[in-house]
Formats: structure tokens, C-alpha cells, sequence
């Protein structure tokens, strides 16, 4: 690694925080940088354009690298746009759908035939982490974006899929993420479920009260 020295012991190279200290106010005038005028400094300006003006969106393979801004502007009763009240919320860079599930090499206790193997059933069991418990108090060294449902269940039903399991149990399964998301989407790939709730009381999460329990 190269590091710049001041040789000439003139305190015109910081390499460190002494030749600043030592240098700083004997500095030539002619190597004086001109004030910045703060009057002038124009602030970028970010162009944005519209790709969708509906109650929900969904990322497109054109919007990953880039945020998004969602504008939201309240309606008068007679249909015109209020503008007062309105409020705008941009978005971290839209970052690429998850790969599809890693293969995991299986540890088995001896060898199997494929006459045995046909007559055994595989069971998954999975703890997929509810949404409600997955905050950034909990997890403060884990990414934002990493806890999010929306990016979590993908990655999730990728697993439960890839492992083509004759039985899956879920623990820590939300009630809504049940109803919304596991049950419709594990039925196209040909399993039925039912899902029980834990015994205790409701928790308000996302606006609303849920439970959580497991799913079979």
C-alpha cells in the first residue's frame, strides 16, 4: 500500500491529522479553494415517471435498481384530486426476485433402493418466522428489506416447493399470510392444508389483529 509523506515538511499533504493541524492555517492563498455559495448549489433533480396510477402495484423487471415513489393524493367527493392532505413515500431500489431454492444435500443413515424408496413418505417441518415477530428490534443485524414479508414468502414457498415433500407442517404461520398467501398458492402445486390458531389473544399487527398458529 503506497501512503503519502511530506517530505519537505511543508504541512501542504495531509497524510495525517498533525500536518492538518500544523498546516492548515499557513496554507498559501494561491491553494485556497473558493467558497461554495450556497445560493448557487443546485440541488439534482430527480426525474420520475409514471408507470402505474393504480391502488396497488407490482416491481416489473424495469424498475429493479431503481426506487419508487408512490403519491398519494386524496379524492373530494366530487371526484377532483385534494391536493391538500397529500403525501408522498419513495422507496428503497427495487432489488431482483429471489433465485429459485438452493439444492440441500440430504445426510442419510445407509443406502436406499428405489423399491424401498417408493414406499416411504417424506414430512417437512418449517418454523417460517410470522411476520409480526419479524422486526428490526428483534433482528437489528439483519436488513429491512431481508425481514419484509413481501420479500420473505417468495423465498419461503421456493423452499417449500423444491423439497416436494409428501406432508409440510409450518409453525408461526399468520393467519392472514395463511388465508392470502400459503393455502391458495400450495394448492395449485396439489396439497390441501388446515391451519390452527395458538390459544391466546389476538396481536395487532399491520392495522388490524391477527393470530398466529400453525398450518398443516
Amino acid at each position: 500500500m503506497s501512503q503519502i509523506r511530506d517530505v519537505a515538511k511543508t504541512h501542504q499533504c495531509y497524510c495525517c491529522r498533525d500536518c492538518f493541524l500544523k498546516g492548515w492555517h499557513n496554507l498559501p492563498q494561491h491553494l485556497w479553494g473558493s467558497k461554495i455559495d450556497e445560493e448557487v448549489i443546485e440541488e439534482p433533480i430527480a426525474e420520475w415517471c409514471e408507470v402505474a396510477n393504480t391502488r396497488q402495484y407490482c416491481p416489473s423487471l424495469q424498475d429493479i435498481d431503481r426506487p419508487l415513489r408512490l403519491d398519494i393524493i386524496p379524492i373530494l367527493k366530487d371526484g377532483r384530486d385534494a391536493y391538500r392532505g397529500s403525501m408522498s413515500v419513495t422507496t428503497g431500489t427495487v432489488i431482483p426476485t429471489p433465485k429459485e431454492a438452493r439444492t440441500r444435500r440430504m445426510i442419510s443413515n445407509g443406502t436406499f433402493n428405489a423399491e424401498w424408496l417408493s414406499q416411504q413418505f417424506k414430512v417437512m417441518n418449517w418454523n417460517i418466522l410470522a411476520d409480526l415477530y419479524a422486526t428490526e428490534s428483534v433482528y437489528p443485524y439483519c436488513e429491512k428489506w431481508a425481514l419484509s414479508w413481501t420479500w420473505r414468502k417468495h423465498l419461503i414457498l421456493k423452499e417449500l416447493k423444491s423439497m416436494t415433500a409428501d406432508i409440510i407442517t409450518l409453525q408461526e404461520v399468520q393467519k392472514d399470510a395463511y388465508d392470502d398467501w400459503f393455502r391458495p398458492q400450495l394448492e395449485e402445486a396439489g396439497y390441501e392444508g388446515i391451519f390452527l390458531k395458538k390459544n391466546r389473544d389476538p396481536i395487532f399487527h399491520g392495522g388490524k389483529y391477527t393470530h398466529e398458529g400453525c398450518a398443516t
